[in-house]
């Protein structure tokens, strides 16, 4: 189960790893309010200069069920935004994570 703040208030989703490959990612699931979710994460190797790197790639997908889910499909439109900023905050955090001295890479 997730929880984040969005629109000044908690929201919780539990989500299930429908898919998931080693060292080029994977898939969450999750239902609720009407609709279907997809979020997709996948890891590229992303050569820059020489240099090594990761190229992060993450999606999101939402499918209304529900007849009330496909009338309110027009408000998914205010919260791509707000989505958007999400997946960019957890880009953030990942790379933080990943570069932090605390990090123990694999070989």
């Amino acid at each position: 189960t997730e929880t984040r703040f969005m629109f000044k208030r908690e929201a919780s989703e539990t989500m299930t790893v429908s898919w998931f490959e080693p060292n080029a990612g994977y898939d969450l699931t999750a239902s609720s309010h009407g609709c279907d979710y997809l979020s997709t994460i996948r890891y590229e190797d992303a050569n820059e200069n020489g240099s090594p790197g990761t190229m992060i790639t993450v999606g999101f997908h939402g499918t209304p069920k529900t007849p009330i889910a496909k009338l309110m499909g027009f408000m998914m439109g205010f919260m791509v935004k707000s989505i958007k900023k999400c997946l960019v905050d957890d880009l953030v955090d990942i790379k933080s994570h990943l570069e932090s001295p605390q990090t123990v890479h694999h070989e």
